[in-house]
């Protein structure tokens, strides 16, 4: 089964707490269902899915119509699998059969309304668009509803990283707790200030570009890096750090060694991370 807080097991015991009272509150979506049945075992990973997917836009109610024959009567379920969705305490809507996702999907939006963009594409398409005010906003609204919201901290971080407020980014993980800090997203925000705040220290790209094409020592090359990092050409970054380990592994106690391995962390393009790792392990092996 599934590990999620949106996926739950039903019994006749928690029938009425866990369909009927939490339907009050948010959609249930019932999954009737026996390990005898194929096309349950085709249905429910899809289920799953979008119940994950979601993050509470329904809870997934998995009944099992073998060991609950009290609540597949209710139901008037005769075949499996069967789908209903309750809200507010009824029947909203309901299906039988294995359906694909795109079907699935499609009555969720039926019942449901259209799925709200997942929030990190809606922050990434207003970072594009330069819109840093927007997506301030639109985060602060998130963590007014969801203080512990570590997706919505994690790109508060990084909106106030690529506006060029690094003083404000700070003073939000100044007051974040261990706890908060340790989670993925936000590890990973951490993360990518932390090469923001070291590549500011650098001072200019265009600079920096003019020092290294007039002396491209270790020192002018790590520099640069470090500032192309900054402004998401991980890739030229990559190549520079790189070049520095050619020339000494160990150079300025092993910073450049460091350093690529902190991008590696923070550069979204995992393909270049994975080309780059292997072009590390080469010369360090």
């Amino acid at each position: 089964m599934t590990d999620s807080p949106y996926i739950i097991h039903v019994t006749e015991q928690s029938f009425v707490a866990d369909i009927i009272e939490q339907s009050q509150r948010v959609p249930v979506l019932v999954d009737f269902w026996a390990d005898w049945c194929a096309p349950c075992k085709n249905l429910m990973p899809i289920l799953e899915k979008l119940a994950v997917a979601g993050k509470g836009r329904f809870i997934l109610a998995k009944v099992n119509a073998d060991e609950q024959p009290g609540i597949t009567a209710q139901f008037g379920v005769r075949s499996l699998p069967t789908v209903a969705l309750i809200k507010d305490g009824a029947v909203a809507g309901h299906f039988m059969g294995a359906k694909p996702e795109s079907e699935v999907a499609a009555f969720l939006d039926e019942h449901l309304g259209a799925a709200e963009e997942p929030l990190n594409l809606t922050i990434e398409a207003l970072w594009a668009a330069g819109a840093y005010d927007d997506a301030l906003n639109l985060l602060q609204q998130h963590l007014n509803a969801d203080p512990e919201n570590a997706e919505a901290i994690a790109l508060l971080v990084l909106t106030l990283g690529k506006s060029g407020a690094l003083d404000d980014a700070q003073a939000v993980i100044a007051q974040l707790t261990d706890e908060q800090k340790n989670q993925a997203p936000v590890k990973a925000a951490l993360q990518a200030i932390a090469v923001q705040v070291k590549a500011a220290e650098y001072g200019d790209l265009p600079v920096l570009e003019a020092s290294y094409a007039a002396d491209p020592s270790p020192a002018s090359a790590h520099a640069l890096a470090m500032a192309l990092a900054a402004h998401e050409d991980y890739e030229r970054a990559f190549e520079l750090l790189l070049s520095i380990l050619r020339q000494d592994i160990g150079w300025n106690n092993n910073q450049a060694r460091q350093d690529i391995q902190a991008l590696f962390a923070t550069c979204p393009n995992k393909g270049w991370v994975a080309k780059y790792q292997r072009k590390l392990m080469t010369l360090l092996f």
